[in-house]
């Protein structure tokens, strides 16, 4: 089974998260909570638009520089960058973890 997970800190990678927890991040999982009806289960989206990068799917900070959209939840929509050890300093991961 996997543990949809979301990021307690800013910056984190998912490998992170899941080992925090005694897990590891499932690379093969993260495609299928790479949607923003999930991302809205786990964060308080301001909005939800498509993106790209290896810290995705994820939600931008409040607190961030206007310039990167604080409070948007982004996907993911380039598969080959799916990676559990992405990250990025303003955005909150989520993660999916399995024992």
């Amino acid at each position: 089974t996997v543990e949809v997970v979301p990021a307690p800190e800013v910056g984190m990678t998912c490998t992170a998260v899941c080992e925090g927890m005694g897990k590891r991040c499932s690379v093969t999982s993260l495609p299928a909570i790479n949607r923003c009806e999930t991302l809205r289960q786990h964060f308080v989206c301001s909005s939800c638009r498509d993106s790209m990068g290896g810290d995705q799917p994820a939600m931008v900070q409040a607190s961030a520089p206007s310039n990167v959209n604080p409070g948007e939840c982004l996907v993911n929509k380039a598969p080959d960058l799916f990676d559990c050890d992405g990250s990025f300093r303003h955005t909150y991961r989520l993660c999916p973890c399995t024992a």
